[in-house]
Order: C-alpha cells, then structure tokens, then sequence
C-alpha cells in the first residue's frame, strides 16, 4: 500500500445495544507503512451534545469582535496563559500586537481551529 494513501469508505454499520444498525457517511481510510487507521465524522446527534460547563461559540465570537487583540475570548474559553500574553502583549506594545493578535484569532476562526475550549470540550454553535 502507498504511504500517502488515502481510501475513501462512504458508508459503513454500527450498533447499538438493540441491535439495530445506523448508517453513517463520510469514514476515511487513512494508511501509513502498513498500519491503517479509520477516521469517522461524528453523528449529527453527538456534534450537538451538552457538556457540563460548555461555553457558546456566538459569545466568544462577540468577546472576540470587541475586545479580541486583549484576549477577552481566550479567558472565557479557558485559554488563561494565552490570553494573559495577549492582555500584557496588547497594553505593552499599544495598537500592533493589538491588531495582529485580532488577525491570528481571524484566521483560526475561519479555519476552524477554535472550536473548543482548553478542556476540549466543544463550543455550543
């Protein structure tokens, strides 16, 4: 098998525990060497599960909108340290960390990669 091989298996069963079998879209095969491992997409009823203490994306993205260069956002979705950096980074330096602190969290919420909190836990959208 090629090491940077990349199957696609569009559907596959699982069970529960009365035996009856749900189908779900969109596993990926992914192979390396000789050890190939299966990647799923989650249930739509498991990506809107409630987590005790889960934080709102909306609210985040507002802290972000306003207050974002000082790191506001980051201590509500428990990213303490960054968000202390961003607070002394935004006052020592005036307007430019402000401005470039505010366009780094712009390219991880477009990308995607601030979608959970420090505990991993995701954000309710």
């Amino acid at each position: 098998m090629d090491q940077n091989n990349i199957g696609q298996n569009t559907q596959f069963n699982t069970s529960n525990s009365s035996n009856s079998s749900q189908e779900y879209q969109g596993a990926q095969n992914y192979s390396q060497g000789n050890n190939v491992y299966q990647m799923q997409s989650m249930p739509q009823n498991m990506q809107t599960a409630q987590y005790p203490g889960q934080r709102d994306w909306i609210i985040m993205i507002i802290l972000w909108v306003v207050l974002g260069g000082i790191g506001v956002h980051r201590f509500y979705t428990k990213h303490y340290l960054i968000g202390t950096i961003y607070l002394v980074g935004s006052f020592l330096s005036a307007s430019i960390l402000y401005l470039i602190f505010w366009f780094v969290d712009l390219f991880l919420i477009v990308t995607g990669r601030y979608d959970t909190d420090a505990d991993g836990i995701p954000l309710k959208k």
